[in-house]
């Protein structure tokens, strides 16, 4: 008698499957989210301060596109092998 309600009880293959691939989410999940914590952590320990925001409008003055892109052109093509 007892046979036939342990039978009766037990879950389809897929659930099982489907309950242990959660399982196993949630943990690399948390595993994640401590790894990142405790980076915090130790990154505010040893005093890390963020390089400050810069102005990319005041960088584009560094070096001219033209000097960049000059060899880009359709004269550039014409003389190479590709």
């Amino acid at each position: 008698m007892k046979l036939t309600v342990a039978i009766a009880h037990r879950l389809a293959v897929g659930f099982v499957v489907l309950i242990a691939l959660a399982i196993a989410l949630a943990l690399t999940f948390l595993i994640v989210v401590a790894g990142i914590i405790a980076e915090r952590i130790r990154r505010k320990r040893e005093g890390y301060v963020p390089v400050q925001s810069y102005d990319k409008n005041n960088n584009m003055s560094r070096i001219p596109p033209e000097h960049l892109f000059g060899s880009m052109g359709p004269s550039a093509r014409q003389g190479g092998s590709l």
